[in-house]
């Protein structure tokens, strides 16, 4: 009713749509909707966590969920009607590929004010078209979506999961979201059948949907040669690699039994003896190590064993990981593969200007030159990050968290993650953060879904000045 009272009052000026109400209105179509996709969870009758769910609750959940970040403050999540839980997973598929792209591929009314739309809310250096008509490429990304979809709806239905499971699991995988249905997310199910399903679609999920267009018209060639996609498999065998080295090397860190009760102390083992028996062979170190890698660097968040209680080395690696997340064009969050690629190379480019002032080193991507105005938007964004995670954790460590917990839920939030470490690990949720540190991390949600620029633009005076 809203939309429709907005629409048919301001309808004759949807072709005026410029770069600046671009920017204006991506972000705040993101903050009016989450919500109202907040109402379902504040109007329920029932409890979480012990008491009735608050705007502040509900409305971090819907963020998380909008921005595929996949945090969550309920503890018992088996103890929500399948209704909300559906929502809740429907909610990552809606925000996966985009929101604001879905109404550009519904919408031919807004005529060219589409672009600035479409270009506001697609992650990646570039808003890349598909087809001449913005409408077509937002079509097809959309259909593509859809199809892949389906596919793994499918292939889970016909495996352990029903059909509820099934379609709430995709939703998740497909947009990188990770939220479940179950508390102890896809451990649940235990078969390599499904975790093999949901790793071949999160890692597909994590890659440019636009190379998909290229395989579909038959040019293989172009996608195999493209430098970002071989990149992102080569940071996931690496990563791969390392875990299982690690994990086999220095085995899970104990707990310290002498600090716990005798009840708290029996608990402990218990759970340490099932993380140890993921990794007691080869094999099964390679399921998990592999489960992992890939969801955390396509930022999905799904968990199959307690990482937190993995060796230092492996921890850090998987920290690394949350930065460097899909690829450009993908439902992935953290700063993109390409952009990592960007920056290294920035980096040995200023090495050989030290030694050479007044050489001219280009910086190219295959065989294309990149221009220097987006290796500046890299750069900046790069600061941006960086600042406002700084600032973000200072702030949630005021609030009371330790360091760990407090880097990593901002960590976890900014790149659209969800588990971090410590208090905020892969078997915890967010429930304990005060009201002013979950609006914080629902800024930051925001921020890393839409890549910093287009909402820091809402605080520029110059957004408004006609």
């Amino acid at each position: 009713m809203c939309g429709g009272f907005l629409y048919f009052s301001n309808r004759k000026r949807l072709g005026q749509i410029g770069n600046r109400e671009g920017l204006a209105a991506v972000s705040l179509a993101w903050i009016v909707l989450t919500f109202f996709g907040a109402l379902p969870l504040t109007i329920w009758d029932g409890t979480v966590n012990g008491s009735q769910i608050g705007l502040t609750e509900a409305y971090f959940e819907t963020m998380s969920g909008f921005t595929t970040t996949g945090a969550t403050i309920i503890e018992d999540i088996q103890a929500l009607p399948h209704g909300l839980l559906f929502w809740r997973s429907f909610t990552h598929w809606l925000g996966g590929m985009g929101i604001v792209v879905l109404w550009v591929a519904i919408l031919p009314a807004l005529g060219p004010g589409s672009y600035q739309l479409f270009r506001s809310e697609m992650p990646g250096l570039s808003a890349e078209r598909i087809r001449p008509r913005i409408g077509e490429t937002a079509k097809i990304l959309w259909g593509i979506y859809c199809l892949i979809s389906l596919v793994e709806l499918v292939l889970l239905w016909i495996g352990p999961m029903d059909l509820f499971n099934a379609s709430c699991h995709t939703f998740g995988t497909l947009a990188t979201g990770g939220f479940s249905t179950y508390n102890d997310s896809i451990a649940h199910f235990d078969s390599w059948y499904v975790d093999m399903v949901i790793i071949v679609f999160m890692f597909l999920a994590g890659c440019n949907f636009g190379l998909y267009y290229l395989v579909f018209t038959g040019r293989i060639k172009d996608v195999l040669r493209n430098t970002e996609i071989r990149f992102y498999c080569l940071v996931i065998v690496v990563s791969v690699l390392f875990l299982m080295v690690m994990l086999n090397w220095h085995g899970l860190q104990r707990p310290e039994y002498s600090t716990m009760s005798d009840k708290e102390a029996q608990v402990a083992r218990d759970h340490f003896n099932e993380q140890n028996a993921k990794i007691e062979t080869p094999k099964e170190t390679f399921r998990v190590a592999l489960f992992q890698a890939v969801s955390i660097t396509t930022t999905t968040g799904y968990g199959t064993a307690d990482f937190d209680m993995w060796p230092d080395s492996c921890r850090i690696l998987l920290v690394m990981l949350m930065f460097f997340g899909g690829c450009a064009g993908s439902t992935g969050g953290g700063l993109k593969q390409i952009r990592i690629i960007l920056i290294v190379k920035l980096g040995f480019r200023e090495l050989r200007r030290a030694i050479q002032p007044n050489a001219v080193f280009p910086i190219k991507i295959g065989k294309s030159t990149l221009d220097e105005s987006i290796l500046s938007s890299v750069m900046g964004m790069f600061l941006l990050a960086i600042v406002i995670f700084a600032g973000s954790t200072l702030f949630m460590s005021i609030l009371g968290l330790d360091i760990v917990s407090a880097a990593t839920s901002v960590l976890a939030s900014m790149f659209n993650i969800g588990p971090g470490l410590a208090k905020v690990g892969s078997i915890q949720n967010y429930a304990f953060i005060p009201a002013a540190g979950k609006w914080l991390l629902c800024a930051c949600m925001l921020l890393g879904r839409l890549e910093f620029v287009c909402v820091m633009a809402l605080f520029q005076p110059l957004l408004y000045r006609k």
